[in-house]
């Protein structure tokens, strides 16, 4: 199993419903959200089910300037907001203040501390490197490396490839990506290049190297990721939790309540439930799109669909989709898989918007980026 769950604020039920499906590998958990008892719960929880646990120390929150955690204090994880100018024995406190909450917590893994890099020129750069390093001498269990970067780092292969060149001399279990993206709204529409040149730092960290490769924040895009070796991709129920951005932890006031939404698989895409889903029920062929007959009944009547079964389809349609990865075929056979299900999804969506039915060709348009980043991976890695 790959997919795992991006941990946050108001869990309730939600890692139990996916549990509950056979389907789900891990939870990265967010210290920034829960209390320590609750935490300690929620790992117990887990573990029990043999589900495995990463801590996301969020270390990178303290590297952006006005960003806060709610409760990294109680975890002996508040900082204060810091510079690239540290010194080695602050560097050392930092990931033994990491090491200890993971050893309080009966977390097997560390997940290392690391700081926000806007590029692979970033002054952090050589900082994150010594975080990393520093993180592997003094833990006791098996650590990931934290890679947090943005979508626009990724644009620039050669520095990204001097970057790897770099990590890869550290000897540890995995790798822990995150992406960040400063795209507005969701769902995110990738610049096809950039996701290209993600998937190979995941191919070579992963089919290369060896290291196991967890990308947090991944959402639809995380299948691609597995089919490019991943270990484990991961999301959540909150938009925030299926796209990674700087903003996510400025302080906020206010804001309004998202609109429900439906992740429909054979769109692999995420509709308005209220306005798109309702239209393409409605379709001659809506069969095609939903397959489940009380689900088009319930569309077509206009039926109410709670936030919280938005929330718990997405994370099991997700979890769906990882499954449908062939993890015992090797990376050309996935690769070409999913490609094939894009295309197919693609060209529903063309139908569709032939008929009539008014559903976004924003979604279309960014099946097509994804399309364009198998096919340049596929390319430059000669697979």
């Amino acid at each position: 199993m790959t997919f795992w769950i991006q941990h946050g604020y108001g869990k309730a039920d939600k890692i139990d419903t996916v549990a509950d499906s056979g389907l789900l590998a891990g939870v990265i958990l967010s210290p920034a959200d829960e209390e320590p008892p609750t935490l300690t719960s929620t790992v117990s929880s887990a573990q029990r089910r043999g589900i495995e646990v990463l801590l996301d120390p969020q270390f990178y929150i303290h590297t952006i300037s006005g960003a806060v955690a709610r409760c990294h204090g109680h975890h002996g994880l508040e900082f204060g907001e810091i510079s690239w100018l540290l010194s080695l024995d602050e560097i050392a406190r930092h990931c033994q203040a990491v090491i200890t909450l993971n050893r309080d917590l009966g977390i097997r893994h560390v997940v290392s501390p690391a700081p926000y890099l806007a590029s692979f020129g970033d002054p952090w750069v050589p900082v994150s490197l010594q975080y990393a390093r520093a993180t592997i001498e003094l833990a006791e269990t098996p650590v990931y490396l934290s890679l947090v970067t943005e979508d626009t780092a990724f644009a620039d292969w050669d520095s990204a490839l001097r970057y790897l060149d770099a990590l890869t001399t550290l000897d540890a279990e995995g790798i822990y990506l995150i992406v960040g993206t400063s795209a507005q709204g969701y769902p995110v529409n990738w610049q096809s290049e950039r996701l290209a040149n993600v998937l190979r730092v995941i191919y070579t960290l992963a089919e290369l190297n060896r290291y196991k490769v967890i990308w947090g924040y991944s959402d639809l895009a995380g299948v691609l990721g597995v089919s490019a070796g991943a270990s484990g991709a991961a999301t959540g129920w909150y938009h925030s939790l299926r796209r990674w951005a700087t903003d996510k932890w400025m302080p906020k006031s206010g804001g309004r309540q998202a609109n429900t939404r439906i992740f429909v698989e054979q769109l692999l895409s995420t509709i308005e439930w209220n306005s798109e889903a309702i239209s393409a029920a409605r379709w001659r062929d809506a069969s095609r799109v939903f397959p489940d007959s009380g689900l088009r009944r319930r569309l077509k009547a206009e039926e109410q669909w709670g936030i919280v079964e938005s929330w718990n389809q997405h994370l099991l349609a997700m979890a769906r989709l990882h499954r449908a990865v062939d993890r015992g075929s090797d990376v050309s056979a996935r690769v070409a898989s999913i490609r094939r299900r894009v295309q197919d999804a693609l060209d529903l969506h063309e139908e569709i918007a032939a008929s009539g039915a008014a559903v976004s060709t924003t979604h279309s348009s960014g099946l097509k980026a994804l399309l364009e980043a198998i096919d340049a991976f596929a390319v430059a890695e000669e697979l």
